[in-house]
Order: C-alpha cells, then structure tokens, then sequence
C-alpha cells in the first residue's frame, strides 16, 4: 500500500511540474508577444519596434505579428524600428530580410529604421547587402518615407498656433 501511495504521489508531482513548465513557457510566449507589438500608426501604416536581442525564436515573432497587422489594418507600409537592437549581424540581417520577403508578399512596402553607424559598418565588412530594402536613419525619417508611400503627407503645426 505504501508504494501505491508513494507512485501516486510520485505521479502527481510530475504532473504538478509539467503544468508548471507549461504555465511558464506560455508566460515566456507572452512575454516575447509584448515584446514584439505591432501597433497602427496611421491608416496603412504599421510599426514594429524591436528592442533586444533577436534570436530565431524571437525573429519568428516578429515576423507573425508584423504579417498579423499587415493583414489586421490592410496596411500597405510597414515600418521596423531596429533602434534598440545592440548587435545587427548577419544572422539579424538574415532575418529581418527574410521578414521584409514576407511582408512584401502580402503586398506591404518595409522602411527599415534605426540602423546604427556601427551596424552599418558592420554589415558592410561583413557584405550584407540590404540595398534592396527601404532603409531611414532615425524613426522621423522612416514616418515621412511611410506617409510618402501612401501618399500623404504630415505638415508640421505653426508655433502659437492653437489646434
């Protein structure tokens, strides 16, 4: 009896354990989701800022909620701010180029933005040629080549002038 019991109990915490890991791999899923928003910054135009490493897991991400929000607000411009990517490498320009590929599918330009002078360098030594790609120094650029895109433009507001 003392072995039934001990089996049983053996059983449960394994059980036990195996929620728990699923419970925080959905919190880590989560949390990669939050990091990766894609957010709808004027009609047709989309923004994924990425802060962080990009791992392939983390690329993946990426590249769905991007697609997700082409599709979700028929936007036919979207902007990716690399800003807060410490290292662009290779294995980054691989994917940011395989998601700027998809994107263009669901027939969305891409800006690239943020791209650093080292990166540049970078990837310059390293023969990464993202000529083909859309590419803006700072955000502010990438909004005003977006809204050329679509066809708009945005005026800035006269000093003293109230709205």
């Amino acid at each position: 009896m003392i072995e039934e019991g001990g089996l049983i109990m053996e059983k449960e915490q394994t059980q036990g354990a195996a929620q728990v890991m699923d419970a925080r791999e959905q919190e880590s899923l989560s949390l990669i989701e939050l990091s990766t928003p894609a957010l709808k910054v004027w009609d047709e135009i989309v923004l994924v800022p990425i802060v962080g490493v990009v791992d392939t897991k983390r690329a993946q991400q990426i590249m769905e909620n991007l697609l997700k929000s082409i599709a979700e607000y028929e936007a036919r411009v979207a902007i990716l701010d690399v800003t807060g990517v410490p290292v662009i490498d290779t294995r980054v320009a691989h994917h940011i180029t395989k998601t700027v590929t998809a994107a263009r599918m669901m027939g969305a330009e891409v800006v690239i933005t943020g791209v650093s002078p080292e990166a540049a360098q970078t990837l310059t030594k390293l023969h990464v040629d993202l000529s083909s790609i859309s590419t803006r120094g700072t955000l502010r650029a990438g909004l005003k080549e977006a809204f050329a895109l679509i066809g708009s433009r945005v005026e800035p507001r006269d000093e003293g002038v109230d709205s």
